[in-house]
């Protein structure tokens, strides 16, 4: 038997490091500790754990991977969170999620982009809140001009839309009144009273011109 027949492969050399490797990654307590947690929820603290021991070892593939992978993971799941909360207009929500994705990600494009999204519909939503304001104390026009500008900006934003309709149909509603209530006045009629009560005057004004009357106390 000669002394190369019992000389390791290089092989069987390379798959022991691998062995060896493995072994290593299975038994630190902290990248064990960190995937415990990445995987029972606790996300960002795990994945915190496994960044430090990552650091150790920065040529650790296997922890280097399992940090990668889950990262992202996780960053676009808090990006898919803040964009489905902006779209029904839950804007905390919206943006704690963007959040917790910049905070994994600080350079990400979509989270910054999201947390402007989210201080842009909340200006929109103090305007129109204002609108609605005017709406509620008599002045249209004005409550009107600032639904649609508000709308020139964000064509699609629900209660400035609802507003501006509102208004359209106050003004149309006062429009198609008109008519009849100028030909109301206009009508002339002759009443004959003596010491009756002035409700019952407006009264039989009101069944022979059709106008209604209101009265306080």
């Amino acid at each position: 038997m000669t002394l190369s027949q019992h000389k390791p492969s290089t092989r069987f050399l390379a798959l022991l490091l691998c062995v060896a490797l493995v072994a290593g990654c299975a038994t630190s307590p902290a990248f064990t500790e960190g995937q415990r947690m990445v995987e029972s929820g606790n996300v960002e603290a795990g994945l915190a754990r496994i960044e430090e021991t990552l650091k150790n070892d920065p040529d650790n593939l296997e922890i280097r991977n399992y940090y990668e992978r889950h990262k992202a993971v996780a960053v676009q799941r808090y990006l898919s969170a803040g964009d489905a909360a902006l779209s029904r207009g839950s804007l905390e929500q919206a943006e704690a999620s963007y959040r917790q994705a910049q905070r994994l990600a600080p350079d990400s494009v979509r989270a910054r982009e999201g947390i402007v999204a989210v201080e842009k519909e909340r200006n929109v939503a103090a305007r129109v809140a204002e609108a609605q304001a005017l709406f509620q104390a008599g002045d249209l026009d004005a409550a009107y001009a600032k639904a649609k500008e508000v709308l020139a900006e964000s064509p699609k934003q629900r209660e400035a839309k609802a507003l501006a309709r509102a208004v359209e149909e106050k003004r149309h509603r006062a429009d198609a009144a008109s008519p009849k209530l100028n030909a109301a006045l206009k009508k002339s009629i002759t009443l004959e009273f003596r010491d009756a009560p002035l409700r019952q005057v407006f009264e039989l004004i009101s069944k022979n011109t059709g106008l209604n009357f209101v009265f306080d106390r």
